[in-house]
């Protein structure tokens, strides 16, 4: 049996008790805990859709809080050898962020991401052709002069 598989039936049983037992603040408050629950069931889809739907949506706030809930439950636990490839998929991810921003036609998200996160990612090599294209040219009119970057 897979581990989801496992989780689930073992979510059932406990339900089924809680009825039997007559607890059902109980299984309603566990009901709503497993329907806010972060790690979204350890399902990858599930993970990845939720990342995506900020990103689409652009919800920064929410984009980071949860990347930095997966990096302290489970990147910061991963051997050293796999550190490249979880910053890498953040990268990406943030970049994205700023792809839909400019799809969108939302100056203002635009301003907000590189506003709060400028300090963190002004060192980083891998944002530098980034920072000088949007610094030098207008992307669809949304030009971003006013950014201090040093």
């Amino acid at each position: 049996m897979s581990t989801l598989r496992a989780i689930s039936a073992l979510d059932e049983a406990v339900k089924e008790y809680l009825l039997f037992r007559g607890f059902t603040q109980t299984l309603r408050s566990l009901e709503a805990d497993i329907k806010a629950d972060k790690d979204r069931g350890f399902q990858v889809d599930k993970i990845v859709g939720h990342l995506f739907s900020c990103a689409q949506g652009l919800d920064l706030e929410g984009l980071l809080s949860f990347w930095r809930h997966l990096d302290n439950r489970f990147f910061s636990r991963l051997d050293h050898a796999f550190l490249h490839s979880v910053r890498k998929l953040e990268l990406c991810l943030l970049r994205y962020y700023v792809v839909c921003t400019i799809q969108a036609n939302r100056s203002e998200k635009l301003r907000e991401f590189f506003e709060s996160l400028a300090h963190e990612l002004q060192g980083n090599a891998e944002w530098q052709p980034w920072f000088s294209t949007l610094e030098h040219n207008s992307v669809r009119g949304v030009g971003l002069g006013w950014v201090e970057w040093g």
